[in-house]
């Protein structure tokens, strides 16, 4: 992490979105193989990601080299602290496909079963703080990645309705970009279809 700081010119893009939708959805429970908020995140950065495929590359060198592949990485806390989980070629992955995938790389990254190739090789990383607390955070790029999401959790807040105040369900993220190989204009459309597709949560499913 301290090398991807020194080594890189990070900058980051703040969002907050309004999911009242998507927890109502939620709430009621009728979610295929038990899909998280995590998992409707991880969707919206997928379909985003194939819409701005710069977003989706190594920076190696000099040179910024485009994925062919969507191999996303999931942040997974564990006993040893911080493991990106790999899921390969998710790109066209409906969003019950996706979910069970993620479901069994944490699980065997956190029982010491993963192979090295479950570990490392991800082309976007998605780090969520959500469960644990947390409202929002600047996330470090994980090298040689061109930029990572962090997502914080669910809250109450206000909005106008009809003359007065009504209470909806928000959530931050946090995309943190290398300039070397993404401009502040285009990571923000990323940013946006994010934004749009988990605020329409309807396109996900």
């Amino acid at each position: 992490m301290l090398a991807s700081l020194q080594g890189s010119a990070q900058y980051t893009l703040v969002r907050t979105v309004d999911v009242t939708a998507l927890a109502d959805w939620h709430d009621r429970g009728a979610r295929p193989g038990g899909v998280t908020y995590a998992d409707a995140v991880a969707r919206a950065v997928v379909l985003s990601l194939a819409e701005h495929p710069k977003l989706n590359a190594h920076i190696t060198g000099e040179q910024v080299l485009l994925a062919s592949a969507i191999d996303l990485g999931i942040g997974i806390d564990t006993d040893d602290g911080l493991v990106v989980g790999v899921l390969r070629n998710v790109g066209d992955l409906g969003l019950a496909e996706l979910t069970a995938r993620r479901k069994a790389i944490t699980e065997r990254v956190r029982a010491g079963r993963a192979g090295v190739e479950e570990l490392q090789g991800s082309t976007f990383t998605i780090s969520n703080l959500g469960s644990l607390g947390i409202d929002a955070f600047t996330p470090i790029i994980n090298p040689p990645e061109v930029a990572i999401l962090g997502v914080g959790r669910i809250t109450d807040a206000p909005a106008p309705a009809q003359g007065g105040i009504t209470w909806r369900k928000s959530m931050t993220l946090r995309l943190t970009v290398d300039h070397r190989g993404v401009d502040g204009a285009p990571a923000a459309r990323f940013l946006a279809g994010i934004a749009d597709r988990l605020q329409a949560h309807a396109g996900l499913l």
